[in-house]
């Protein structure tokens, strides 16, 4: 199982450098897309649903 959390781990870490360099695209890929996710970014309001997530991840 660790194996598993290490990948994402290591995804998101290369998502977030991407981030950085003004590509936000490998992070939205690891947003959920489910209607019952919810994401509460510090750069604004918290929203739910898939598609407010999606738009609410831009840097």
């Amino acid at each position: 199982m660790s194996g598993s959390i290490d990948l994402i781990v290591e995804q998101y870490h290369r998502a977030l450098d991407e981030v950085v360099k003004g590509d936000p695209a490998p992070k939205k890929e690891l947003i959920s897309r489910r209607d019952d996710v919810s994401l509460a970014n510090p750069l604004g309001p918290p929203v739910r649903g898939g598609e407010n997530a999606k738009y609410a991840a831009n840097p």
